[in-house]
Order: C-alpha cells, then structure tokens, then sequence
C-alpha cells in the first residue's frame, strides 16, 4: 500500500472539493490579472486570447482548441512564449502561479497515488523554465500536513481573486 493511500484511503480526500476551487480561482484570478495588463497593449480580444494562451502554455496544458485560439497561437507563438517567460516580473502574477503550481502537483498526487508523478515532474520543469518557485508544504502553511497546505492554498486563492476584484472596481 502506498504512502498517499495509507493517508487518504482508496477514495479522494474530503478536502479534495476545497484543492479543485482553489485551482479554479487561482487559475481565474491569473487569467484575469493577464488580461488586465495584456488590454493595455494589444486590445480587449487580443489581450483574452494571448491570456488564455500564455496560461496554458505556463501550466503545460493542452490549448483550447477553437478555430479563433488556434490560429491565435500559430500566429503569435513567439509572442506567447515571450509574455509566458516575462511571468515571473510581476511579483503577483509569480506568487499565484507558484501556489497553482503547488496545488496541481498535489492533485496530481492525490489522483495518481504517488508522491512524485509525471505530471508534477513536468509542472516543475516548466516554472524552472519560467524562473518560478514552487513553494512546499513547510513555506505555504508551516507543516508537512497535505489538508493544512489545501486550505492555505485556497485561502491564498481567495485573497488573490479579491484582490484583483478590488483592482478592477477602482
């Protein structure tokens, strides 16, 4: 028996609903905070579509594959990959990815069984890439303790959307 399922047992931890919203509003407070500071440059339409793209392209992901995102990122492939290595100059936009990329690494964890997977692998080469840091359990809530780490992470998550909410009303 692994070490995650003598921990969690054979189903998803109960914390598990509170790690998938503090993903989802991490995920939606950087996208948001992108456009922001896209808009300035290269207009509202411009600035979702290179948003969407830099995030993916963050986190690994598979691109959304509309017609108007595809030919978004073919034509605009160096431009994405410039925004996506800027990341790490806005202290915000770096301190919420560092935690989304934390809170992914985990649920890759949880929904593998393993301590280290390929997913958590490739999420830190990437923010190595980016010059990113992945904090651990210790620097987000002080123990080792996974639950205690998924609160603080969407703890963190709110207060980062908020403050974006609070940016957007001025």
């Amino acid at each position: 028996m692994g070490l995650l399922s003598k921990l969690f047992g054979s189903g998803k931890p109960d914390f598990y609903p509170v790690l998938e919203n503090g993903v989802k509003m991490l995920r939606l407070g950087i996208f948001g905070r992108l456009s922001q500071e896209f808009t300035r440059g290269h207009g509202e339409q411009k600035a979702a579509l290179l948003a969407v793209a830099v995030l993916e392209s963050a986190l690994v992901e598979t691109p959304v594959s509309t017609e108007q995102a595809t030919a978004f990122r073919l034509g605009n492939a160096k431009l994405i990959e410039r925004e996506a290595e800027r990341l790490h100059q806005d202290p915000a936009i770096a301190q919420a990815l560092s935690y989304l990329y934390a809170a992914l690494i985990i649920n890759a964890s949880i929904m593998e069984r393993l301590p280290i997977t390929a997913r958590g692998s490739q999420l830190s080469e990437r923010a190595t890439q980016l010059q990113l840091d992945i904090p651990n359990t210790y620097d987000i809530c002080g123990t080792g303790n996974a639950r205690d780490c998924v609160f603080a992470v969407a703890q963190f998550a709110e207060q980062f959307v908020n403050s974006l909410e609070r940016s957007v009303g001025r």
